[in-house]
C-alpha cells in the first residue's frame, strides 16, 4: 500500500473506538513501575538512566511539573495578571511565575509590594520600570533582569505602549 493510501494512526484510532488524543501518564508513576518490573533499585535504575539517584528519585515522586503556555493558575490584580507556573508542585522551593504587567504608573499601586524571600526578574516582552524602595528606578527591556530581596519595596510598571511581560521566580521560605 503507498504512503497516500495508508490509513492515518487517527483514523485507526477513531474506527477502533480509542481517543485520538493521546492521554497523559503519570510519568513518576510509569518510572517507579518500570523500575519495580525489573527488580531495580533505585540506584541501579538511576545508573542505567544515566542520572544522579536524587533527580530519579524527584521525578518519581513527582516533583516535576510542565505548565503548558497559557494553561497556568491565574490570579489577577489590579496591577498585574500573574500566571502561576508549576503550581501543581506542592513542595517547592521557588514560585515561579509569568506576569502581565498592567500598571503604567507607581501611582496604581497601593504602597509597596513586599514579601519573604527573594526574586528574581527576566523581562521577556516589552519594557518595564522597576521600582524598588532603596533604589532609584530602573528601565528594563526584553532580555533583561534583576535579583533582589523581596522584603525590599518593590513595583513595576510598563513602559511599552502594549502591556509588558515578565517572568518572576520568587523564593519560598
Amino acid at each position: 500500500m503507498s504512503k497516500a493510501n495508508e490509513p492515518s494512526l487517527i483514523r485507526l484510532a477513531r474506527e477502533n473506538g480509542e481517543s485520538a488524543t493521546p492521554q497523559p501518564i503519570d510519568l513518576g508513576a510509569r518510572v517507579r513501575q518500570l523500575r519495580k518490573d525489573r527488580n531495580w533499585t533505585l540506584e541501579q535504575a538511576a545508573n542505567h538512566a544515566g542520572l544522579a539517584r536524587s533527580t530519579l528519585s524527584k521525578i518519581e515522586n513527582g516533583q516535576m511539573s510542565v505548565t503548558i503556555s497559557g494553561a497556568g493558575e491565574a490570579h489577577l490584580t489590579t496591577t498585574y495578571e500573574h500566571e502561576l507556573l508549576a503550581a501543581s508542585l506542592r513542595r517547592k522551593k521557588m514560585m515561579p511565575y509569568r506576569a502581565r504587567i498592567r500598571a503604567r504608573k507607581f501611582e496604581e499601586f497601593d504602597g509597596w509590594v513586599r514579601h519573604e524571600g527573594e526574586e528574581f526578574l527576566y523581562v521577556l516582552t516589552g519594557a518595564v520600570r522597576l521600582f524598588t524602595e532603596f533604589y532609584e528606578p530602573v528601565d528594563m527591556r526584553r532580555g533583561d533582569s534583576a535579583y533582589y530581596d523581596a522584603a525590599m519595596g518593590h513595583n513595576v510598571v510598563s513602559v511599552s505602549d502594549d502591556d509588558a511581560t515578565i517572568l518572576w521566580v520568587t523564593t519560598l521560605e
